[in-house]
């Protein structure tokens, strides 16, 4: 098995703007035509205050499918919520046909 390990700074200047929006319409484009391949961001909370968020989705046209997750912690005051920590974000890149990983 074999897959790329992609950091942040692996990806720093890599899009222009352009190339950003026009992924972005391609994957919304992609969302119509077949809707199921996006779902809302899923949340669940630890009795400790650690909440993890997930964001499934992919894009048809680019033959893609995966999640992007990360914790943090989370504190309540009334209304406002105060942030004690943020992990970084960890994505997981799938063949949309095969399954295959491809990229972390």
């Amino acid at each position: 098995m074999s897959y790329l390990l992609i950091h942040p700074e692996d990806l720093e200047n890599l899009l222009t703007m352009e190339d950003a929006v026009k992924a972005v319409d391609l994957a919304y484009g992609g969302a119509a035509k077949f809707p199921v391949i996006a779902a809302p961001r899923r949340r669940v909370h630890s009795p400790a205050g650690v909440r993890l968020s997930t964001f499934p989705g992919g894009v048809p046209q680019l033959g893609v499918i995966g999640v992007t997750e990360h914790a943090e912690v989370v504190k309540h005051e009334q209304a406002v919520q105060h942030y004690e920590h943020r992990e970084h974000q960890v994505s997981l890149l799938h063949d949309g046909e095969t399954a295959e990983l491809l990229a972390v």
